[in-house]
């Protein structure tokens, strides 16, 4: 598991360097035609920055929410002591698994975005199907975050907002393709 994610990160993290080292080193026309031959150039820069920002928000908000749920189990009155002693195996694991989840989840706008580019999905589409959404981000949520319904809206919120941006970013790329057939078609005579 922490393999695996270290791996996925290293390969992020590869990819922007490879970026930052060869990008100076080419023209600025060169670069410019580079961007415009390789059309995905933004959704490559855009992933790892939405992963990292999925992992982030992952160690700032949701651990702590997680940590707080499992940390209230405790019982310290009457005859009956429960103590909470976590296992690093099991922190490990959790925290591997909800930055895999996020991460993955905070993906959502780049994916979209991409298959709106493309013409899979249009805005309209993703606006119809927002009920389904929410059941599949819900059930997901339950899946991945601990048994508390906190972590699950934790997880749930963000990434319908993630949704929702993604709907806009849809509904821009789709007024702007508009616009660029619009001003291809010359006038009648």
């Amino acid at each position: 598991s922490a393999s695996s994610l270290a791996a996925n990160f290293c390969a992020s993290g590869a990819s922007y360097s490879i970026t930052g080292l060869i990008g100076p080193a080419i023209f600025t026309t060169t670069f410019a035609w580079l961007l415009d031959w390789l059309p995905g150039a933004p959704f490559l820069l855009a992933a790892p920055i939405m992963f990292a920002l999925g992992a982030s928000f992952v160690f700032y908000i949701a651990m702590p929410f997680a940590l707080n749920f499992a940390l209230t189990q405790e019982v310290t009155e009457g005859q009956v002591q429960v103590t909470y002693l976590p296992k690093v195996e099991e922190y490990m694991g959790l925290v591997t698994t909800l930055v895999l989840a996020f991460g993955l989840m905070f993906q959502l706008p780049v994916v979209l975005s991409l298959l709106g580019r493309v013409g899979i999905v249009s805005s309209s589409l993703l606006r119809k199907g927002r009920r389904y959404v929410i059941v599949g981000i819900a059930a997901f949520s339950a899946l991945v975050t601990p048994n508390d319904v906190i972590s699950m809206i934790v997880m749930a919120v963000p990434v319908y907002a993630l949704y929702e941006i993604s709907i806009w970013i849809v509904a821009a790329m789709e007024a702007t393709r508009a616009k660029e057939e619009a001003a291809a078609v010359p006038p009648a005579p």
